[in-house]
C-alpha cells in the first residue's frame, strides 16, 4: 500500500518522494541518497523533481550536473 497526503491543488504527494528529499538532505547527494534508498540516481531525481511540482515549491537550486 503506497502512502499519500493530499496538497493543496489536489495532486498527492507520495511518501518515497519525502523518504527522497529527506536522504539527499542528509547525504548531501542524490547519488548517496540512492545508495542508502537502495535505488538509483535517476530514480532520486526523479522524485524530488515530482514533489518539486506538486508542491510548487522549489527544494534545490540546479546547477549543470549538480542540485
Amino acid at each position: 500500500m503506497m502512502s499519500a497526503v493530499r496538497c493543496g491543488n489536489s495532486s498527492s504527494m507520495r511518501f518515497s518522494q519525502v523518504e527522497a528529499f529527506r536522504a539527499v538532505m542528509l547525504s548531501g547527494s542524490t547519488t548517496a541518497a540512492a545508495e542508502i534508498l537502495h535505488t538509483s540516481q535517476p530514480n532520486i531525481s526523479r522524485s524530488i523533481s515530482q514533489l518539486e511540482k506538486e508542491t510548487g515549491l522549489r527544494l534545490f537550486e540546479r546547477l549543470p550536473g549538480k542540485l
